[in-house]
């Protein structure tokens, strides 16, 4: 709320009831305004210096960008624990083998989208 008024380009959008992440994720980004919507998770998986490289792939067309933990760049990878690792790589096996998303890193919260790309706003509570 603090940055609202130092800014007011932010705005604060509050769910009401806890529905969990993706629902909050889903609220945010479909109440944005901007050209371009950034979804970073907070705990840091993911480098805010990469955003180049999210704008670049939006830059050449796409619609949305998809970061990834997996990238072999040694500078892109962020230390977890290993059962972490294991839960997630099972977990993406599975979202491609049951949906063929072709996504290297489903679990990644580092996404942008152009803003025009079809999010429909959810519900918000003031």
């Amino acid at each position: 709320m603090q940055f609202s008024r130092l800014n007011p380009a932010i705005r604060l959008v509050r769910g009401g009831r806890n529905r969990r992440k993706g629902a909050a994720v889903g609220l945010g980004v479909g109440n944005a305004r901007g050209a371009l919507v950034m979804h970073a998770d907070a705990d840091g998986a993911s480098r805010m210096d990469h955003l180049d490289r999210l704008v670049e792939a939006i830059a050449k067309g796409a619609d949305v960008a998809i970061g990834s933990r997996n990238i072999a760049e040694s500078d892109a990878q962020v230390a977890r624990r290993w059962y972490r690792h294991l839960i997630g790589r099972v977990f993406n096996l599975m979202a491609n083998t049951l949906a063929a998303l072709g996504i290297q890193d489903t679990q990644c919260g580092f996404n942008l989208f152009r803003g025009e790309a079809g999010v429909v706003p959810l519900s918000v509570e003031s």
